[in-house]
């Protein structure tokens, strides 16, 4: 009976725990003034609360909008930024295509941040002082994009490698002489050329709307 009871204690410890971590990570991703331990009853809970609650809320909802929607939405700011950093505006739709399907909070298992998704290790050399900043939509694009020149230029124009060293790191392209042999890394480049194609085709349609 007191071996069941411990049992019990031990599984609600760790889902307590649990719920805990996630409220800390939301916190810290979604740059909420909120911090787990908050009263929420007093009033400066419940504004930071408030605050909590409609960023969970955009959030649900930047998810929800079709992926159709937020493109158009972001293709004159994306073609503005791009020929700003001597991009292409449809490559720098393609990646945004790969990458986070237009999301503005996506976030992917390793880390990676918003639309662009930068690591956290290349927004912090990128000036971003927290993820919270990273997150920034347009700060987000900005950064990506003249990450992504920088590295078009670093390897003389050569888009296929400044595609696989945004994927793989720069080092990996400095450590294998070029492309990396990984198939991933392939993969992405690949659908990136294809996705900048399909983008190609429409960018008069996208202007237009």
């Amino acid at each position: 009976m007191m071996q069941s009871i411990h049992k019990k204690i031990k599984l609600l410890a760790g889902v307590f725990f649990v719920i805990n971590i996630a409220a800390i990570g939301l916190w810290l991703l979604l740059g909420s003034p909120l911090p787990p331990d908050i009263d929420w009853r007093d009033p400066a809970g419940k504004a930071a609360k408030k605050s909590f609650v409609a960023k969970l809320e955009k959030l649900q909802a930047d998810w929800d909008m079709p992926t159709e929607q937020r493109q158009r939405m972001l293709w004159p700011v994306v073609r503005r930024m791009a020929q700003e950093g001597g991009l292409e505006p449809a490559t720098v739709m393609a990646v945004l295509a790969v990458e986070s399907r237009f999301r503005p909070h996506a976030i992917s298992p390793d880390g990676a941040l918003g639309l662009m998704q930068i690591m956290p290790g290349t927004a912090s050399s990128l000036g971003f002082k927290s993820a919270a900043e990273a997150m920034d939509p347009i700060a987000n694009l900005r950064a990506g994009i003249d990450y992504l020149a920088k590295l078009k230029r670093k390897y003389s124009g050569d888009l296929n490698l400044a595609l696989a060293a945004y994927n793989a790191g720069p080092g990996m392209i400095s450590r294998h002489g070029g492309m990396p042999p990984f198939e991933e890394t392939q993969k992405y480049v690949q659908l990136v050329l294809s996705e900048r194609e399909r983008f190609r085709a429409s960018h008069q349609a996208l202007a237009s709307r």
